[in-house]
């Protein structure tokens, strides 16, 4: 059952990752070098596992690892450190064995029988806990580990169902990715398109009104006509600009068309709070008041949908 040696107490120590602690080779003398791991990952460069595992197996060159190495079994280390890096080789080992779902717990199940079907799910992500936590402690408690991922793997038909279960969810949603980036890839298309087309028609109308406006002349001339006629249109819209009086508000009017604010109502409960230094110190006016609420009450009274539609 087990396709991992023992957990090792020795892992090589990463005060310096430049260099190799078999051979002693650095990368300041040789900038291409590169390490590699094994199962008892203890690092090697790639000169010392092609010098020393060439010829078959060998035993791994640390002092006090007694681990057969193969040199088919090396590869390139992915995390920075090597406890993490074993951690989860561990996690991943564990997953393909304890690999329930949470609908193979609560499936077809509700109220009380969902409520206890969860709780042995939780119960199950603890066992794993549990089983990864020995395997990396080592001793006892990983031959512990051993044992419950013999009895898991008994399960060889729901194992490999939920494999296949994982694989296709995986493969869709590869698919929707490579949907979602081809969608994405022919909008940006599109809209690089439209661009490019509307600057093409663009150029194409400033040339068919200069050809209009100079006929059969020549280039200098039709020019020249295209420049009196751009600094005619921007005098036109300057002068246009300075004769409309500039309104902060733009156009905003402040009184409602639906009902119109008195100055003085007569509100009891409110008398007392118009008279307070507080109120009148601070600028509020009452009829502030009243007129938001009136605008709450008459909002949307001049919308009509369906006009709105058809324009």
């Amino acid at each position: 059952m087990s396709n991992m040696p023992p957990p090792q107490d020795k892992i090589a120590p990463e005060d310096d990752n430049d260099t190799c602690p078999v051979c002693k080779s650095t990368r300041y003398l040789n900038p291409t070098l590169s390490f590699l791991i094994n199962n008892c990952y203890h690092r090697l460069c790639s000169s010392c596992v092609s010098r020393r595992f060439t010829l078959g197996p060998a035993p791994c060159p640390y002092p006090n690892c007694t681990l057969i190495l193969r040199k088919n079994k090396f590869r390139r280390q992915t995390f920075a450190s090597l406890e993490t890096e074993r951690e989860v080789d561990v996690r991943r080992r564990v997953a393909r064995v304890f690999n329930k779902r949470t609908e193979n717990f609560v499936l077809g199940m509700e109220g009380e029988e969902r409520d206890e079907a969860m709780r042995r799910r939780r119960d199950y992500e603890e066992r794993i806990e549990k089983v990864v936590f020995a395997l990396l402690k080592g001793g006892e408690e990983a031959q512990w580990a051993e044992r419950e991922l013999e009895e898991e793997a008994r399960d060889e038909s729901g194992i490999r169902e939920n494999e296949e279960r994982a694989r296709i969810e995986g493969a869709k949603a590869k698919n929707r990715g490579e949907v979602e980036k081809l969608k994405s890839q022919l909008n940006r298309e599109l809209a690089e398109a439209e661009v490019r087309l509307e600057g093409e028609e663009k150029a194409e109308l400033k040339k068919g009104r200069v050809q209009v406006l100079v006929g059969s002349r020549d280039e200098g001339e039709a020019k020249r006509v295209w420049e009196r006629e751009r600094k005619r249109i921007v005098r036109e819209f300057e002068r246009k600009r300075a004769e409309k009086e500039w309104d902060v508000l733009e156009g905003f009017q402040e009184q409602s068309r639906w009902f119109v604010v008195r100055k003085e109502v007569e509100v009891s409960w409110l008398e007392a709070w118009r008279k307070e230094a507080a109120t009148v110190g601070g600028g509020y006016e009452v009829g502030e008041y009243f007129q938001r609420g009136l605008w709450e009450a008459f909002s949307g009274l001049g919308v009509c949908v369906e006009e709105e539609k058809g324009e």
